[in-house]
């Protein structure tokens, strides 16, 4: 397809640019497991595949309901709580790295080499 045209094709098919994005989205994040998928709606699909790829096959927590639920079971609603939650735990995360490297000493919860559970320890000392 010549550059530019592609605009134009969708039109002919009767395809929307922005579901195109999507399904192109979808495709290049789940590609041969779409099937797994079959019953799912498109914008569900593409909540779905704007997870990140090590979150997908994991239960999750919904806020709103307590419920835990895997991504397939899920509502889009409930995907877009369950993205929204990772992405504060995830911004929440790299602040508190951050703000560990740039001071001498900060509390910070430190894994422990032993048992894997978390404890407090000051940085820098």
């Amino acid at each position: 397809m010549a550059h530019g045209q592609f605009g134009k094709w969708l039109e002919s098919v009767g395809i929307n640019e922005r579901v195109a994005q999507m399904m192109m989205k979808v495709y290049s994040e789940l590609g041969s497991k779409t099937s797994t998928y079959s019953e799912i709606g498109l914008n569900a699909l593409y909540q779905i595949a704007t997870i990140p790829p090590a979150e997908r096959e994991k239960p999750h927590t919904i806020p709103s309901t307590g419920e835990t639920k895997t991504v397939d079971e899920m509502t889009v609603r409930e995907l877009r709580e369950v993205k929204k939650a990772l992405k504060e735990a995830e911004k929440s995360r790299s602040r508190h790295v951050t703000h560990c490297a740039n001071c001498s000493r900060t509390l910070c919860w430190t894994p422990c080499k032993r048992t894997g559970r978390p404890y407090r320890r000051f940085s820098g000392s």
